[in-house]
């Protein structure tokens, strides 16, 4: 049954390619195919379709490109929020800022720290 739900994914969204296949876990789970439209921004998977794993009926389509504008901002700030938008100079930037995140919350319990001294 897999392989017939990848090939209904494809069918249900002629234009993406398949990116990963997670199978049902339970007896009244369904697969869930991620599939990446060739627009999407960055290298997270943003697009899937969920199908029942007994009769192949469509149950869900999650499409980055035609769903609505606020789950593409959604999607889109998942992006921002990982670096994936520019490649690798956005993830040292992330990586940064979150360095700096410790280091000010460091900082400041020194300076907390001096203030209780005097």
């Amino acid at each position: 049954m897999a392989d017939q739900a990848i090939e209904i994914a494809r069918q249900a969204m002629p234009n993406a390619t398949v990116a990963l296949l997670v199978r049902p876990l339970r007896a009244a789970g369904s697969y869930t195919v991620m599939m990446r439209m060739p627009e999407e921004t960055s290298e997270a998977v943003h697009s899937s379709v969920t199908i029942d794993q007994y009769s192949g009926k469509v149950l869900n389509m999650r499409n980055y490109l035609t769903d609505s504008a606020g789950y593409r901002v959604i999607r889109f700030n998942r992006s921002i929020h990982t670096g994936d938008v520019l490649g690798w100079p956005t993830h040292i930037i992330v990586s940064l800022s979150s360095l700096l995140l410790v280091v000010m919350v460091a900082t400041g319990l020194v300076i907390w720290w001096k203030k209780l001294a005097v």
